[in-house]
């Protein structure tokens, strides 16, 4: 009998047993105070109302008063990338996505998709034209689009173009556009029809971002992966000119202050914002009170030079009004940061730790109030966290790279140093799990690389991936009754090691599909072998330690991706499962039953859920781009009555239905019959060995077992 067939048999046995119940609405209080800060990818400030600015990341959201407050847009929320402004009107608003080109008529109000004739709509760059309002131009990547009419009506415009990925599109008026795409720079001095390369002196690398200067249309500069140039001849030739910039990883942004072009901002990525007033031949730090130096997008006002703005990719938007001397947030009504992760610390429920795309937030009393703890940490961008059993204020977090891999604390979050230890090149840190009986033995997995161990708290590291067959792990957890068993969750099912993960085996029987496969979170019951895990194509139940899966169905919703669930540590009945897009659900009959405890909660994705540790009375989701959501739930939940055990049926051996003292082959299809439902089993009570009324799997096996040594 195949692995298929009994996991599907096992699969409705269960069902049949104990998912009849129907689902409850949620009506859970959810409250959330941070931590603040907001992913933002484009800037624009309207150039016909210096008050109004938008803003694109997690969201896109409109400011009408120099970003005192903002409001949500009707634009779509999908993979967006940049915003433009009409330069006369400014209720005429572009987003650029990987969904193509949206417009708004009504500054956000509404918005409808304006992609015509665009192949394959992936926008990296948009821009409208300062002197003609009906001429855009989109960067694709695979070419630069044109719209002669406001957007409504697209064509390439790629005569002359060597490249095909265009990240910075920079029309000038009277018919000259400059694009930037790989290591080139082009110009069109006919409205984008034919294209020139204009890249004399340019090194062999990237170019992200391109602008020329309002008050002599011959000054460019553009920014590079690891330098700045400036041309002053419309991109004849170019020349070096970035002296005190410390680069990173590209320049993010570039802006001039409209009023003198002399003075110019630019920002780079995981490095800073720098200030030249003297035309480039000296760069200064102008990012004081930045806590993100992940620069999206910077504008400076036309009519106010000394306020600027700035966009970041993991921590928000802040506004200077003393031209980058200091800088201080303004985002009020922007969508809060995506939440990457949620550590609570078990000796001390009030510690928490939330890891974004921009950095560590702690709060030390149970989230009401947050602080950002991002110092140190060279790679904005934390995707796990693991806080020390013992001690609240030493955590680990894995990052992403570049300046990725897995940082320490011993002071909650108030400073951090890399420990790699022997790990070598830094690769983006996906799971980490601390050994609970001694937190010097610490677990955790990186990008592509698979599990890594150490006994020392994190000096030398081992890799420990014997038997793993996938090295995408997403999850890690270790049985709180074996410190050896540690169980991961990757891209293809879950792995199990019951040696200290000295080898590994895969236990993923009844995940089937690759979405089933595919884990994105895990809990253990600290009191039985049992595990839960959370994958994109359900919510799963093992029982027995990983050897056979079940879908868990009643009361929840389908076809949903599930991404984290936690198992109350105090009741261990009551688990807690986050959904993709539609809330959280709770069970308070391990697994059989599930009712919606969304209630209030902004349903966005839940991408991890915590206990209090202490009291097991207050649950935290981290909750993707809205914060860490907390809500109270009922302190002791009551036991569910025990099971009956079933008296066993007598026979001579088990699926010998005749009692000839043998298993044929027809008794054993009779069997597998009867466990799919298609057989009485009244034709065979001798295949339910525990006379519970069922077959299971292990009674299919004991039948084949039989049929083949004999009873």
């Amino acid at each position: 009998m195949s692995r298929r067939i009994a996991s599907a048999c096992f699969a409705v046995a269960l069902c049949l047993g104990f998912f009849d119940s129907p689902a409850t609405a949620g009506t859970a209080a959810w409250v959330s105070n941070g931590p603040g800060g907001a992913t933002l990818q484009s800037l624009a400030l309207a150039p016909s109302d210096a008050s109004i600015l938008f803003v694109a990341g997690n969201g896109v959201f409109r400011s009408e008063d120099g970003a005192e407050s903002w409001q949500p847009t009707s634009f779509p929320e999908e993979a967006l990338r940049v915003v433009a402004i009409d330069p006369i009107d400014a209720e005429v608003v572009y987003l650029g996505s990987g969904l193509g080109v949206f417009k708004s008529d009504d500054g956000g109000a509404s918005a409808s998709p304006s992609s015509s004739g665009i192949d394959f709509p992936n926008i990296f760059s948009l821009a409208v034209a300062p002197d003609d309002s009906q001429l855009v131009f989109a960067g694709t990547n695979i070419s630069v689009f044109r719209s002669t009419d406001g957007g409504a009506n697209w064509e390439r415009s790629q005569s002359g173009l060597s490249v095909t990925i265009f990240p910075s599109i920079e029309p000038v008026g009277g018919g000259v556009v400059y694009a930037a795409g790989g290591n080139r720079v082009f110009r069109s001095g006919d409205s984008g029809v034919t294209w020139s390369e204009r890249s004399s002196g340019l090194p062999g690398q990237d170019v992200r971002r391109i602008v020329v200067a309002p008050g002599d249309p011959q000054v460019l500069y553009a920014g590079l992966s690891f330098s700045l140039y400036k041309s002053e001849d419309a991109g004849g030739t170019w020349v070096r000119m970035d002296a005190g910039v410390v680069h990173a990883n590209g320049v993010g942004a570039i802006a001039f202050d409209p009023s003198n072009d002399d003075t110019v901002y630019v920002g780079v990525v995981n490095s800073g914002l720098f200030k030249t007033t003297d035309a480039g031949a000296q760069w200064n730090r102008a990012d004081t009170g930045l806590s993100d130096l992940q620069i999206s997008g910077i504008a400076v006002d036309p009519v106010q030079s000394q306020t600027v703005y700035c966009s970041t990719s993991g921590r928000g938007f802040y506004r200077s009004t003393d031209g980058g001397a200091s800088w201080a947030p303004a985002a009020t009504g922007i969508r809060r940061p995506m939440l990457t992760a949620l550590g609570l610390a078990p000796s001390d429920g009030q510690v928490l730790y939330a890891t974004s795309v921009g950095g560590v937030d702690v709060s030390d009393d149970g989230g009401a109030t947050w602080t950002d703890a991002s110092q140190g940490i060279l790679s904005p961008r934390v995707e796990s966290v693991a806080i020390n059993p013992d001690d609240s204020a030493v955590a680990l977090i894995g990052t992403a790279s570049p300046g990725g891999g897995f940082y320490r604390t011993g002071d909650t979050g108030a400073s951090w140093s890399l420990t790699n230890g022997s790990l070598g090149a830094a690769a983006t840190g996906r799971a980490i799990a601390f050994d609970p009986r001694n937190p010097q033995v610490i677990y955790a997995a990186r990008d592509r690389e698979g599990v890594f161990k150490t006994t020392d708290g994190g000096t030398q590291w081992n890799a420990m991936s014997d038997g793993l067959a996938n090295f995408s792990v997403f999850a890690l957890v270790l049985d709180p009754a074996d410190s050896d068993t540690v169980y991961a969750g990757t891209a293809s099912g879950v792995f199990k090691t019951e040696t200290g993960a000295v080898t590994w085996e895969q236990v993923s029987l009844g995940l089937d599909t690759g979405q089933e496969q595919a884990v994105r979170g895990m809990a253990v019951d600290p009191t039985q072998p049992t595990v839960y895990a959370a994958t994109l194509g359900g919510l799963f139940k093992s029982s027995n330690g990983g050897g056979v899966w079940q879908k868990l169905v009643s009361g929840l919703p389908e076809g949903v991706a599930f991404l984290s669930v936690a198992v109350d540590p105090a009741n261990p009945h009551r688990v807690f499962a986050g959904t993709e897009d539609a809330g959280v659900f709770q069970t308070t009959d391990f697994g059989a039953t599930w009712t919606d405890l969304t209630g209030d909660l902004t349903v966005l994705p839940v991408v991890d859920l915590a206990f209090d540790g202490e009291t097991s009375t207050r649950v935290h989701a981290a909750v993707a781009g809205f914060g860490v959501a907390s809500t109270d739930v009922v302190a002791q939940v009551p036991t569910p009555p025990a099971t009956p055990t079933p008296t066993p049926v007598p026979v001579l051996c088990a699926g010998d239905c005749d009692g000839s003292g043998n298993v044929s082959i027809s008794e054993l299809v009779r069997a597998v019959g009867i466990s799919l439902g298609r057989n009485d089993i009244e034709s065979c009570r001798a295949i339910d060995t525990n006379g519970d009324g069922r077959v299971a799997i292990n009674e299919l096996v004991a039948a084949v077992n039989r049929s083949l040594r004999g009873c």
